[in-house]
């Protein structure tokens, strides 16, 4: 190579410290650079590049200066360097971007990119495996290993694993950017829900699939034959919007074919899926034929949005070079699920877990762990090749397992995990000292996916169906902006030509597999949807109309296989009285209204519409249930409201949990606790776009609330005087927040009533739901007299 003075951009693109960064950015996207020199009078004091900027996004504002966010101090390399003594300089210490200097005044820039740009002329020596070597140039998101962060585009992966569905992170990887509003999400999951279904062609030979492997390995064949059916053609010869359906149809298919592939190899019957469920909770319908727990399906949300993508990792590069190639999507997938197949790849997850069973207590850490490192050893779920300090993915799903730690089998799991993590982390510092070996994402994932009852051979699986909406994306690419990957290898074999020798003939051998078989369910369950007339929205609720004889231990059980925040369990004495019990799938709660609608719709559809006498462990309550414009509708009344002060420590406690301030909090709706049947604290708030933004501590607030024998937190925003908007986190119950309270809603209309926010007699109206895509409408009537009950109307539509 040249010197650099050739090959940098000139002059330089400059700006002082204290000038607002917003002015300096905009100079860069003028002069189409990367990044710009901050100088004070001749001399380069730092340095602000697309990385720095990216990387203050979240908390820039207009008054925030290029000083805030540079790096400094600043390395600069001579004018007259060569340009293979500053690669090898910017490849040793992670720069992509270097002032050029002439006698230390800085004369131009020079980029990573222009230094490959000139080194892909020729052959060129590069690390083994490609470490380091930039091959092509991104949108779709990049690792910063020393810092522990990465991102898809231009959000953090965390925060988004964080703050969003997986439909909007799907959506920002293939289209580049996230939905905007409800309709927007709405729009792109009625695009994609479709396609999940399992093609005729491969329902037909899934047998012969799933008996030759696993899931992972079936997925190689069957993907192919769908991509096949489906007739997908090479990227080279379509457009990118065939490119796009084409991507969407893979990334929706996968778990499906994952699933199907897995049962039929275990012996049970295949799971459609279900067009009502997100991501997810339909991947884990389809897997156990059980609907999913609100947390057990936020959390491998969280965990399949965290490992879409991770830079050009073994399996996108594969994908990458395919697409490179011109070949179809299908084929770039098959090339990368193979490669993900590694177990020093996507196969680590139930390495992990094996090493944590090995190792089996605490005091054994160092007696199985020290000899594995002296060794050489590879320890499953440490270290990684990126990341030189705490990987972000471990670290959230450590939280992650956390919030799941709500009983003591779980709480002990997760304990043994940090321990074994602190444990082995110690060693290594000891034996591998300076090597900054730390978790990595499988150590984790193993511990959540086995919390949330995925098999451990399906670990890599659930891998995969998230990844492969970042392969997909890369692949898009790479097809927008084709370059054949075609790189050089040096031979180091014998000299040629030698002799062919004679041919040997050899033999392979087989292996064998494992069954393992669900239990069913002992009652008779229905499935409603209460406070909707749409299956998509409102509060799922189970009804058990027949539950005589149950124990509690029975009813519990029923309660947590159905998954729902609650399950009512009905017991007929006579007539018309009837008792009914509630469980969420951790506990049994006194009183559930929404639970009680749908039981009253189920009673009706059995029964005619009727007045009941309900007795619950909070009193007797009256319901009633008519038809309405072709539906049935039910209107229970609750026991008298009460409502008592909340202490201040207790709101303390409340807005720590949630992340709020007292700022966040409505002077015209004091907190209180509020009792129509069950405790609920009242908080409200100043404005509707706080209620939307709930990001709780789980386990923070799960502790208070079963302290104080709460059982959902009523967060509420006033849009008029009847017109109110809310939220119910319900962690004690194992449910990140239930879409539709009636119970709550009572408690509410108590509160208003005796605090005198309202005029009596009146009519409420409560939206909720918006917030988690399943809105439903509550009808509260508010008497005058303060020992009345309130009423509480709505649908059930059955699921």
């Amino acid at each position: 190579m040249s010197s650099i003075e050739s090959l940098m951009s000139q002059p330089p693109v400059t700006a002082a410290a204290d000038e607002p960064l917003r002015a300096a950015v905009r100079r860069m996207h003028e002069h189409r650079v990367g990044s710009i020199l901050v100088v004070e009078g001749s001399r380069a004091i730092g340095i602000v590049t697309e990385r720095d900027v990216l990387r203050a996004v979240s908390t820039t504002s207009d008054s925030t200066t290029v000083g805030e966010v540079m790096t400094s101090p600043v390395d600069g390399v001579d004018r007259l360097s060569s340009a293979d003594m500053v690669l090898g300089t910017m490849r040793e210490r992670g720069f992509r971007h270097m002032p050029v200097t002439d006698h230390g005044r800085p004369v131009g820039v020079v980029s990573l990119r222009d230094l490959m740009r000139v080194a892909s002329i020729g052959p060129a020596d590069v690390p083994r495996g490609l470490k380091g070597v930039v091959v092509a140039d991104t949108e779709v998101g990049d690792v910063r290993g020393s810092e522990g962060f990465y991102h898809y585009r231009e959000f953090s992966a965390v925060e988004l694993a964080e703050r969003r569905p997986f439909e909007d992170v799907w959506r920002l990887m293939i289209d580049g950017r996230l939905p905007n509003d409800l309709a927007e999400r709405d729009a792109f999951c009625r695009e994609v829900r479709p396609l999940r279904e399992l093609p005729g062609a491969v329902r037909s030979v899934l047998p012969a699939i799933a008996a030759a492997g696993e899931a992972l390995e079936g997925l190689r064949t069957a993907l192919s034959l769908a991509a096949a059916a489906r007739g997908l053609r090479p990227l080279l010869d379509i457009d990118a919007g065939q490119r796009r359906d084409d991507a969407l149809f893979v990334s929706a298919l996968t778990p499906t074919l994952l699933c199907a592939l897995h049962r039929t190899r275990h012996g049970l019957a295949v799971i459609d899926p279900r067009p009502d469920l997100g991501y997810a909770a339909n991947y884990l319908w389809m897997l156990h034929g059980e609907e999913p727990t609100v947390a057990h399906a936020r959390a491998v949300e969280q965990y399949m949005i965290s490992t879409i993508d991770h830079g050009f990792n073994a399996s996108t590069f594969t994908a990458r070079v395919v697409a490179s190639t011109g070949a179809d999507l299908g084929a770039c997938m098959v090339a990368a699920i193979g490669s993900l197949s590694g177990p020093l790849h996507g196969g680590a997850p139930s390495r992990a877990l094996a090493l944590l069973d090995e190792i089996g207590s605490v005091d054994r850490i160092d007696e199985v762990v020290a000899p594995m490192i002296e060794r050489g050893d590879k320890i499953m779920g440490f270290g990684h090749a990126v990341y030189k300090t705490d990987d972000p993915r471990s670290v959230m799903l450590r939280g992650v397992a956390r919030s799941l730690a709500l009983d003591e089998a779980s709480r002990r799991l997760v304990g043994f995990a940090e321990a074994t993590e602190a444990g082995v982390v110690r060693l290594l510092e000891r034996l591998k000292p300076g090597r900054q070996l730390r978790t990595n994402v499988e150590f984790y994932a193993g511990v959540v996916m086995q919390l949330c009852g995925i098999p451990p051979e399906m670990f890599t699986p659930t891998f995969a169906s998230s990844r492969v909406i970042g392969w997909c994306a890369n692949a898009l690419e790479q097809a927008s902006d084709n370059k054949i990957i075609r790189p050089s290898a040096r031979y180091m074999g014998p000299p040629p030509p030698q002799a062919i020798p004679a041919f040997v003939s050899g033999a392979v051998g087989t292996g064998t597999d494992s069954v393992r078989h669900f239990g069913s369910q002992p009652m008779e369950v229905r499935r409603y949807a209460a406070f909707t007339d749409d299956p998509l929205g409102g509060n799922p609720a189970g009804v058990v109309l027949d539950a005589s004889g149950a124990t509690d231990a029975e009813m519990q059980d029923v309660a947590a296989r159905v998954g729902f925040s609650e399950t009512a369990f009905v017991v007929a004495r006579s007539g018309a009285h009837l008792e009914m019990r509630y469980f969420s799938p951790l506990a049994e709660v006194p009183f559930c209204g929404h639970a009680t609608i749908a039981a009253a719709v189920a009673d009706a559809e059995r029964n005619g519409p009727r007045t009941l006498q309900v007795a619950t462990r909070a009193g007797t309550i009256e319901v009633t249930t008519r038809h309405a414009d072709g539906a049935i509708v039910a209107r229970l009344t609750s026991v008298p409201p009460s409502t008592v002060d909340l202490a201040a420590d207790d709101l303390a406690g409340l807005l720590s949990a949630l992340r709020w301030d007292k700022s966040d909090l409505s002077p015209e709706l004091p907190a209180r606790v509020a009792y129509a049947g069950a405790w609920h604290p009242v908080v409200a708030v100043t404005s509707r776009a706080r209620l939307a933004d709930l990001d709780y501590d789980m386990p923070a607030l799960a502790h208070l609330m079963a302290a104080r024998e709460w059982t959902t937190i009523d967060l509420v925003w006033r849009e008029s005087d009847t017109v109110f908007h809310c939220r119910n986190p319900f962690p004690p119950g194992g449910v990140i927040e239930d879409p539709a309270t009636g119970a709550a809603a009572a408690a509410l209309g108590g509160y208003l009533r005796e605090l005198a926010l309202i005029e009596t007699p009146t009519t409420l109206t409560i939206h909720q739901g918006d917030d988690m895509g399943r809105p439903g409408i509550l009808t509260v009537d508010v008497p005058s007299d303060p020992g009345c009950g309130i009423s509480v109307s709505g649908g059930a539509v059955r699921l």
